[in-house]
């Protein structure tokens, strides 16, 4: 929790109202276990008013929530890259097994030609489908070799 109350302060000096990081958190802490009394908060620096506790409340809301949207924010990007890596390798070994098959089938007697090929092929629809391949284009791909 020390974490967050010290990025708060950074985004708003003005909460620290003079006081340590380790005081504004006990003074958090103090105000939970209180029942959320703010009564003992020290008085606001010379030529500045007193924020009422509602709106001490409000601030120390908001910039926890900030500090989460922040978190969340970062934790979603990283997520979205690796997303987006994992799917560049999953294209990458799709194209890899459909040029597997395509070469293999170019290999065999008779190619993709044969009839026994055409009828292996029917079985293994959706895994070719997976692959990103018809019957048909494994079956062209597969004459030109």
């Amino acid at each position: 929790m020390e974490h967050l109350v010290k990025k708060s302060l950074d985004i708003n000096p003005g909460l620290r109202s003079g006081r340590s990081t380790g005081e504004v958190l006990e003074g958090l802490r103090r105000e939970a276990a209180e029942g959320a009394s703010l009564n003992s908060a020290p008085p606001a620096a010379e030529g500045r008013p007193r924020l009422s506790k509602e709106e001490r409340r409000k601030q120390t809301i908001r910039f926890f929530l900030e500090q989460k949207l922040e978190e969340f924010s970062e934790e979603a990007e990283g997520i979205r890259v690796r997303q987006e890596q994992l799917a560049r390798e999953q294209r990458e070994l799709q194209q890899q097994y459909a040029e597997d098959i395509t070469d293999f089938l170019g290999m065999m007697a008779g190619g993709g030609d044969a009839p026994e090929a055409r009828e292996v092929l029917r079985n293994f629809r959706k895994f070719l489908a997976d692959l990103g391949l018809t019957e048909a284009e494994a079956i062209a791909r597969a004459r030109r070799g």
